[in-house]
């Protein structure tokens, strides 16, 4: 499963172990998996915007605010992008790698 995978499905736990990140009570862990994956989603929404025809960035943003036609329209959209699978998958990786390394570096102090 790829981490873009595993953030769509919503499986925070697998996040968090992956960067070893424990909470000292269930409603932190949620809220860190929530913040987590907020977080993760935009990046999403920002690699597709980036990757986008500049003609067509209205057309996706305006589907963000209609949940009900934001499957179709992504995916008609993102059709139109070369490679965005893995533009999307990396641009995860990198910021999870950030985050890793933020906790490490707080984890040495």
């Amino acid at each position: 499963m790829t981490k873009t995978q595993t953030i769509l499905q919503g499986q925070g736990e697998v996040l968090l172990k992956g960067l070893g990140i424990t909470a000292s009570s269930e409603p932190q862990q949620q809220k860190i998996i929530d913040a987590l994956i907020e977080h993760l989603h935009q990046l999403v929404v920002e690699t597709v915007i980036v990757n986008l025809p500049e003609d067509r960035v209205d057309e996706f943003e305006a589907a963000l605010e209609k949940p009900d036609e934001l499957y179709d329209t992504v995916m008609k959209l993102t059709a139109q992008i070369p490679n965005i699978d893995e533009k999307i998958e990396k641009a995860i990786e990198n910021e999870l790698e950030i985050i890793a390394a933020a906790k490490h570096q707080l984890d040495a102090k």
